[in-house]
């Protein structure tokens, strides 16, 4: 190379290249050896041309470098993105098996709460029946302890030759409070033959009442009825014919009756009575119409 090129870089083009516009210059390099003394001309020319002269199409290679290390890079977060991604639908799939076990559990409690609040309905309604149950059991038995029994307790009077037939009969309030409105219906009857027993309810409908407003705790009342004879009209004085045909059985006696009143709970009540008298001219209670209410 001529000495005149020290310190440039000539380009050679071929006739066939188009012109490029000359590189600039580079500053002179010096060279320093390990020795520290400065080579000779030739040594420093190869010297520039190798520290110098680069490949035209540097700046290509760095590109495309760049562009795979960019491929890498966009592999690599894409990678990432959809490890992501995948982490974050596990976790929205977890979430959501978590939300369903808590809903589920969440019925079940309800179902578990309803059930629980049946039965304790069932046993609270259970119990407020006992309780009313105890309470009126209470009461009922305060209030047939305290309230008026009354009943007919006895009957006198018997037919006696040449004597006006007259009958006694007791009622007694064996409570321990006050009878209210009492009434009392007494009927004789006279059953010919005297197999057949009388019609009790027709005949106390007809019967004569006695009425008494109060009867106090333990007290008495006593219905005096004369029997009257057979037209009606005057008192039954018994023959000894009569007296005869009661000893035979020809002739049956039943005297009767009905007791209403109320207590001092308001509530009514009734008893029914019956005696019929016997060949041997006593009485007796009859087998039937001796009845009282269950209130």
């Amino acid at each position: 190379m001529p000495d005149q090129l020290k310190g440039e870089v000539k380009t050679v083009v071929d006739a066939n290249t188009p012109q490029q516009s000359p590189s600039p210059a580079l500053p002179p390099a010096v060279e320093v050896h390990k020795d520290g003394e400065a080579g000779n001309d030739e040594t420093k020319r190869n010297h520039f041309d190798k520290t110098y002269i680069k490949p035209k199409h540097w700046t290509k290679y760095a590109e495309a470098i760049c562009a795979i290390a960019l491929v890498f890079i966009t592999i690599y977060y894409t990678r990432a993105a959809y490890r992501q991604a995948a982490a974050s639908e596990t976790a929205s799939n977890a979430a959501k098996d978590a939300v369903g076990v808590a809903s589920n559990t969440l019925k079940e409690t309800q179902r578990s709460n309803a059930r629980q609040e049946g039965i304790a309905d069932e046993n609270r309604a259970s119990s407020e029946a006992d309780s009313e149950k105890a309470i009126k059991a209470t009461q009922d038995a305060m209030r047939l302890d305290q309230r008026a029994w009354v009943s007919a307790t006895s009957i006198s009077g018997v037919p006696e030759l040449d004597k006006p037939f007259i009958l006694q009969i007791i009622a007694r309030n064996t409570g321990k409070t006050f009878a209210k409105q009492f009434k009392m219906t007494v009927v004789f009857d006279k059953v010919v033959p005297p197999d057949k027993t009388p019609d009790f309810s027709a005949e106390i409908v007809g019967g004569v009442s006695r009425s008494v407003s109060l009867l106090s705790p333990s007290g008495e009342y006593t219905s005096i009825d004369p029997i009257a004879d057979e037209g009606g009209t005057r008192s039954l004085v018994p023959t000894q014919d009569y007296l005869d045909k009661i000893k035979a059985g020809g002739v049956h006696i039943f005297v009767f009756g009905r007791m209403e009143y109320s207590d001092i709970f308001h509530t009514a009540h009734w008893s029914t009575f019956c005696y019929d008298l016997t060949q041997k001219i006593t009485w007796r209670a009859c087998s039937e119409h001796n009845d009282a209410d269950d209130n």
